[in-house]
């Protein structure tokens, strides 16, 4: 079996925070998982991801509330067992289930509509036997349950049948056909007659049942058929009058049948009248209700197309954006030529001196390196200033980092350190730790030199645009301290769980974070509120840097803005990185100024004495006798173990927990505070 078709496995008791990413590939065919006993920090993002499992069958996981398990089988359609319970029955069980209902149907059906609609008496017996009208004929009153009647609130419809007139019709014709004397055949005639017209009724109101007409229909055609009776038997009993002379009883019951006949006419007159009215109410209800549905799939059928309009704004950008980054890339590739040819031209001149200076003082004509021969420039002599000695470097190792790669390197600088301090070891400096950090991957010293010099090239290159490279740069450059990588990580977290919370669905976040889709403009607004909500100055001046950016944009790409001020994620994030990067920058940067001058050799720290006469520059404590009576408190504080080296870090950290009197209005206030106004 390859390992694209396991079918079941087992990553219970693993600790895990976040889902097990590896596995994604086995989501066609895995058909068991055992997730229990993790701690799977976002329970939504981790069935988002089981979902794509479209064979998973049997799946163990800790469930704590009953929304969890419902968001489970919401999303899992082919999950059948959940922690060991069944989740739907077994496909065996629900055919025997369908079968079984669909026979105790066909059984109703035969014994409703499988009846003789009439029976096989000859009609001479039907004329002996009218008075049991009601057995021989059935009439079918099940209508069509496709159409439901009672919207329309019509109990007349719901009542239709011919069986509660057909005692009325047997009353009339009984009395008749007690006089048959002389006239016998006329009347055995009028039976016969009215026994065919009652047949050829019923069988059209039955053949109405079977073609499943509507309910309000089929009520109305059976008040119809019973005027149709009364009329027929009303011109029937007319004709008797004229024709039999059978005494005045018999004309009395005759014409008491006519006046009968009338009654049930104009009643069935009223009931079909009122069915029509109601009808019309209902017909108008319904086309009122037709209007609204249509207008709905209008206005449905208008958003998809703005949607797809949306959509097609959205690939046109895209690809505009890989025609300029297509075109950054060339641009990239030249300049690089240029950089090397220029390296390698300054390194044939190189060789070529150092050739002639051995010529001439040994008389040698060895072949010389072909390696340039550099002295550790500025960026570098602080940056490695344990070797002193010339490192021989190769011009063509020296490249410009892609922006990914280079992100990716310094988020795993930032995770590196963050191991080492948690060791407890000694706390270095960015810039120390990042000699520490190529050496350990490198090793040799060249290599550590060369990979050093890309990462400051990628820097220069990308640090006007990124504010992630940006921010590394600074803190490499001491301008930042350590906690505000904190601040990044912080940022980056909030937007995310702000921007899940605004979009309330998973599918839509993950488009956003994708850059598949925009960010709406008052959602971004909305995160900039809550992210600067004590600082309207400073919401403010975010929200201007983001509108300025989307105004350029247009600009430099000569395009109509279809989005208003919509903004990808990548372009929210980076602008928001940059201008808490200037946040932070302004507000250290007195502390910053006062460092350096007292860092006479430039490596990030300083001594107790550098330490002392950094404190008294800036001024915190304006009495003298404060001073002397406070600095060696602090110093102890921020150098316990007496290793005489103190990084701006360290100062930060000291400062923002060291309250002082502020004279100017007699207030407590943050050292680092009263430093920052100064």
């Amino acid at each position: 079996m390859s390992s694209e078709d396991i079918r079941e496995l087992d990553y219970s008791n693993r600790s895990l925070s976040n889902f097990p990413q590896e596995i994604l590939k086995y989501k066609n065919t895995l058909e068991s998982l055992d997730l229990t006993n993790n701690d799977f920090v976002n329970y939504e993002e981790v069935v988002g991801y089981l979902s794509n499992f479209i064979n998973l069958k049997n799946l163990n996981i800790d469930i704590q509330t009953q929304e969890q398990a419902s968001l489970i089988l919401d999303n899992i359609p082919s999950l059948i067992i959940l922690n060991g319970q069944k989740t739907k029955e077994d496909d065996d069980e629900e055919k025997n289930n369908e079968q079984q209902l669909n026979n105790e149907e066909q059984n109703f059906e035969e014994e409703e509509f499988n009846q003789p609609i009439i029976n096989n008496n000859n009609n001479d017996n039907n004329y002996n036997n009218m008075q049991n009208m009601n057995d021989n004929y059935n009439i079918n009153n099940n209508n069509n349950q496709n159409y439901q009647t009672e919207e329309l609130n019509i109990p007349e419809v719901e009542n239709a049948s011919l069986e509660n007139e057909i005692n009325n019709f047997n009353i009339i014709v009984t009395n008749i056909k007690s006089f048959y004397g002389k006239n016998t055949n006329k009347i055995k005639l009028f039976c016969d007659d009215f026994q065919k017209f009652l047949k050829k009724q019923i069988d059209n109101l039955n053949k109405q049942v079977n073609e499943n007409v509507s309910n309000y229909l089929y009520a109305l055609n059976v008040y119809h058929s019973k005027l149709q009776i009364y009329s027929f038997l009303n011109k029937k009993v007319i004709d008797l009058l004229k024709t039999i002379r059978v005494g005045d009883k018999f004309n009395n019951i005759l014409i008491d049948s006519l006046s009968k006949i009338d009654k049930f006419k104009n009643e069935n007159e009223k009931i079909i009248n009122n069915i029509v009215n109601k009808m019309n109410v209902g017909l108008k209800d319904n086309n009122q209700n037709l209007m609204n549905l249509n207008q709905k799939i209008s206005e449905n059928e208008q958003m998809n197309n703005e949607q797809i309009k949306q959509k097609d704004i959205i690939i046109q950008n895209l690809k505009t954006q890989n025609q300029n980054l297509q075109k950054e890339i060339n641009f990239l590739k030249k300049e690089n030529q240029k950089y090397t040819k220029n390296i390698l031209d300054k390194a044939k001149k190189i060789i070529k001196n150092e050739a002639a200076n051995s010529l001439q003082t040994n008389n040698n004509t060895n072949t010389q390196s072909n390696y340039q021969t550099l002295q550790e420039d500025d960026n570098l002599k602080s940056l490695f200033s344990n070797y002193n000695e010339k490192i021989k470097i190769n011009p063509s190792s020296i490249r410009l980092i892609a922006l990914r790669n280079l992100i990716d390197i310094i988020y795993d600088i930032y995770k590196y350190k963050t191991a080492y301090e948690n060791k407890g070891l000694p706390k270095l400096t960015l810039e120390q730790y990042l000699y520490s950090y190529l050496k350990s991957k490198y090793g040799l010293k060249k290599l550590v030199v060369e990979n050093a010099m890309n990462i400051l090239n990628g820097i220069k290159a990308y640090s006007n645009d990124n504010g992630e490279v940006l921010f590394f740069g600074l803190l490499l450059r001491n301008e930042l301290d350590d906690e505000s990588i904190n601040i990044l990580f912080k940022i980056k977290e909030t937007v995310d769980n702000l921007l899940r919370h605004f979009c309330n669905d998973f599918n839509k976040f993950n488009a956003i974070k994708n850059n598949s889709i925009f960010i709406e403009e008052n959602i971004w607004i909305e995160i900039a509120n809550m992210l600067f909500f004590n600082n309207k100055e400073s919401c403010d001046g975010f929200i201007n840097r983001i509108n300025n950016f989307l105004e350029g944009k247009i600009k430099s790409e000569s395009i109509i803005n279809q989005y208003g001020k919509n903004i990808l994620y990548n372009d929210f994030l980076n602008i928001l990185i940059k201008y808490n990067v200037s946040l932070r920058r302004k507000y250290l940067q007195n502390l910053v100024n006062s460092f350096r001058e007292v860092d006479e050799n430039k490596i990030g720290q300083i001594n107790s004495e550098q330490f002392m006469e950094l404190i008294k520059n800036l001024n915190i404590y304006e009495d003298e006798n404060e001073y002397n009576e406070k600095i060696e408190e602090l110093y102890q504080k921020i150098d316990p173990n007496e290793n005489n080296k103190i990084s701006l870090s360290d100062l930060v950290n000291l400062l923002d927990k060291e309250y002082i009197i502020d004279s100017r209005n007699n207030t407590e206030l943050k050292a680092l505070d009263k430093i920052a106004m100064n």
